[in-house]
């Protein structure tokens, strides 16, 4: 993977081979950009800490399913999110657990409603 620009992860749960895990981790040390799509990202390869160390975080739950809350925007002067405001979804809330050094653009805040 040495000659690419951007791996768009859409792959959820499941297994990554040492030789496999290893060519992402480089081709990413090597100034490939990594994208996530849902919860591919943060939801994969749960058995291999390298891979969720790249990533920044893990994925946890998502208590109660798909249901009603808000995404605040974190940082509204970010390039990113810069024009946005909170807004209303109708999905499923994820409990992640995030690296302290990760940038958090946009959060929401759980009810304890749906709690476990």
């Amino acid at each position: 993977m040495s000659g690419v620009d951007l791996i768009i992860q859409a792959y959820t749960m499941s297994t990554i081979t040492p030789r496999q895990e290893e060519g992402l981790l480089a081709a990413v040390r090597g100034d490939a950009g990594l994208a996530g799509w849902h919860g591919g990202l943060a939801d994969a390869f749960r058995n291999n800490p390298a891979y969720q160390y790249m990533v920044g975080g893990q994925w946890v739950a998502h208590p109660g399913g798909v249901i009603d809350y808000t995404v605040t925007i974190a940082d509204p002067d970010d390039p990113v999110t810069s024009g946005l405001s909170a807004f209303a979804m109708h999905s499923e809330q994820y409990y992640m657990h995030v690296d302290p050094n990760v940038k958090v653009l946009a959060t929401t805040t759980f009810t304890g409603e749906h709690d476990y």
